[in-house]
């Protein structure tokens, strides 16, 4: 296996046994199940397909038979549907075979003492760890440039989000994206008389107008805003935990981190606005969807669910940031590469790129929701026909900003769970935000101390 030289890898083989999944991880994996079981339509406009590499210009006969092995977790049916058979239909020459796991650190251990390599590999954001310190990735750039890969098909938030979990290079290519919204409930919108939210929407717009729509009617309290518990990983990720040039804590260093509690804490502080105790770790969808008495919900579209209701909703841009304007949180949830031990990395580079088409593209997502799409071709999206159940809904909300630059999943990892577990007592226990951040440094200055001397 090829050494793995990149920036902070020292930290990530200290730090991996405190591996805590990102917020939205497990709704993620139910959209990679969506993707994955997409039924493939055939674009029959020739004129709108991609021209065909050199190798599979290439007669057949000239080109030798492999079999690539791949690292892929999904059911049988969906493998051999999505997965296998097109792979195979596009390249007679290749035989793709699976390693049925996810590449998690003790899979991927138990794999390779099996001395079984696999050749690709989809995953997670939250395997990248395991993949890494299992010295699995593999640096694609030659490949992109001997085959004059156009990385700029891709949403630029997403290669940025790459090269910087790549330390500079290209480790894998995007597969599936995360899109956030604000979703709102119009009925509730209707009831208070107020107007609906519109794109554009900032976290100080959304305090003012959470308080209008907050309060009692014909004895139902509805809420103006809520949050799930897990989704404030979400709100902040782009704000850096460790500073790059000193290696300390930011929590009382940079006052991006006081701008995100103090408007946490506004909201929650409208009068009539604060959930339950119990209620504060419910599955946020619940009280959107089931009960219907919260007024906009900051979140991962699922508009699936919320079409499937029957609910009278809609959705604007996720809240930006005063300081970045435009950006939203999301991004890079799902990844497709080349293994560092391939023997066939040309070959499983051609898979890749051949997952990654437009052609295949405009397959998989023909009749389904289209927010995971990491393409940012206009042309590609046209030639897509979105489900019909998101049909007067603003779907082009998804679409209108771009992705803010993310912490590394070194730091998620690290203190993603740290930070949102600790909420909850400054929102119950009224903890100011200066003793919360104090709290924060403290316990993050500890847990490095005591991993470096592990």
């Amino acid at each position: 296996m090829t050494t793995v030289k990149r920036k902070g890898y020292l930290i990530i083989l200290i730090f991996t046994v405190l591996v805590s999944l990102l917020a939205g991880c497990s709704q993620s994996e139910d959209k990679a199940a969506d993707n994955n079981q997409a039924e493939p339509t055939v674009n029959t406009a020739d004129e709108d397909q991609p021209q065909e590499s050199e190798d599979q210009q290439k007669p057949q006969e000239a080109q030798k038979q492999v079999t690539l092995t791949m690292i892929n977790w999904a059911d049988d049916e969906s493998w051999e549907k999505d997965w296998k058979k097109p792979v195979e239909s596009k390249f007679p020459n290749i035989k793709l075979e699976r390693y049925n796991i996810m590449p998690t650190e003790k899979d991927l251990e138990e794999l390779f003492a099996a001395k079984k390599l696999p050749d690709l590999y989809f995953a997670h954001m939250g395997h990248k760890t395991a993949l890494e310190k299992q010295e699995v990735l593999y640096d694609m750039s030659d490949l992109i440039e001997t085959r004059n890969y156009d990385i700029d098909r891709f949403n630029p938030g997403l290669i940025d989000r790459v090269k910087v979990e790549s330390g500079g290079g290209i480790d894998f290519l995007p597969f599936i994206v995360d899109r956030y919204a604000l979703h709102y409930n119009k009925d509730i919108f209707d009831k208070f008389g107020v107007p609906y939210p519109q794109d554009g929407i900032t976290y100080n717009d959304i305090v003012d107008l959470a308080k209008k729509v907050t309060g009692e009617i014909g004895g139902v309290k509805y809420y103006g805003l809520q949050w799930g518990w897990d989704s404030f990983n979400t709100m902040s990720q782009h704000i850096p935990v460790i500073d790059p040039d000193t290696k300390e804590p930011t929590f009382l260093t940079d006052d991006r981190w006081k701008s995100f509690f103090e408007v946490v804490k506004q909201v929650y502080e409208i009068p009539g606005n604060l959930p339950p105790r119990e209620k504060y770790r419910e599955y946020i969808y619940s009280r959107f969807v089931d009960e219907r008495n919260v007024a906009m919900l900051p979140l991962w579209f699922n508009g699936g669910q919320l079409s499937d209701a029957k609910m009278n909703w809609d959705m604007v841009n996720y809240p930006t940031w005063d300081e970045n304007p435009g950006k939203v949180p999301g991004g890079l949830a799902y990844f497709l590469g080349v293994t560092s031990f391939s023997e066939h990395k040309d070959e499983a580079f051609q898979v890749i790129d051949y997952l990654l088409s437009d052609e295949y593209t405009i397959q998989r997502y023909q009749g389904k929701d289209i927010s995971s799409l990491v393409l940012q071709s206009p042309e590609v999206r046209q030639q897509i026909k979105p489900d019909p159940k998101f049909e007067g809904v603003n779907y082009e909300a998804l679409f209108k900003m771009d992705f803010h630059p993310n912490r590394t999943q070194v730091e998620e990892d690290l203190f993603g769970k740290t930070v949102i577990e600790h909420m909850e007592d400054m929102i119950y226990d009224h903890v100011d935000i200066n003793t919360h951040l104090r709290k924060l440094d403290e316990m993050a200055r500890t847990l490095i101390k005591e991993l470096e001397n592990s």
